[in-house]
């Protein structure tokens, strides 16, 4: 049976927190509004700085997600600058300030890419999993891909193959994926929570280590 995480919390409200629950609110309000304000998301969200919805807004501008819609009506003072998304993708963008990709998220979603191909098809270790997901912009260091396996399989999305061997001679954990999957990368969040945007739910295992991949 699975160790449910005892956190004090709804592990369901911990996994839309930061930049997940900002996205879902902006998805929201192009929904409900069009033309949707920072204000209008932050509304919607548990972020009490609108200045950080605000420079999320601009991420998505520069990545091509969102485009500037001109100014709300009403006195000057009181205008708020409109946005309205171009693009819509149901995983949260996780962008850095030019609005190119963040490395976190290209790690993790090539490693769910190669998961799912042909490749694993059979049964994947640490060492083959960040050997085939590096690129040369986004190594994938094997500790890394270890972590990510290890965090999978106690989240029942992976099997164990074959276990470890130990002494010199050893081998490494072969794992493969339970079933057919999104393509949406499932994360490693802070907190030993394992969170599936594709469901949009944590899958409560515990594991052990504390990263954010």
């Amino acid at each position: 049976m699975p160790r449910i995480i005892e956190i004090g919390l709804d592990p369901q409200r911990i996994a839309l927190t930061g930049i997940d629950r900002i996205w879902e609110a902006t998805r929201r309000a192009s929904e409900a509004l069009g033309a949707f304000s920072a204000e209008d998301v932050q509304g919607d969200t548990q972020v009490k700085h609108v200045a950080i919805v605000r420079n999320y807004l601009r991420k998505l501008v520069a990545a091509g997600i969102a485009a500037e819609a001109g100014w709300s009506t009403g006195e000057r003072r009181y205008r708020q600058r409109l946005y309205r998304l171009v693009a819509s993708p149901r995983a949260t963008p996780h962008l850095l300030d030019d609005g190119q990709e963040a490395r976190q998220g290209r790690r993790t979603q090539q490693m769910w890419n190669i998961l799912r191909g042909p490749q694993a098809r059979r049964g994947i270790n640490a060492t083959e999993l960040a050997l085939l997901a590096a690129t040369e912009a986004t190594p994938v260091p094997v500790p890394t891909a270890k972590l990510y396996l290890h965090a999978l399989y106690h989240a029942d999305v992976v099997i164990l193959v074959r276990p470890a061997v130990g002494g010199p001679h050893g081998q490494p954990a072969v794992y493969k994926l339970r079933a057919n999957s999104s393509p949406m990368a499932p994360r490693v969040l802070r907190g030993r929570l394992v969170y599936d945007p594709a469901t949009r739910r944590i899958l409560n295992r515990q594991f052990d280590g504390e990263v954010e991949l």
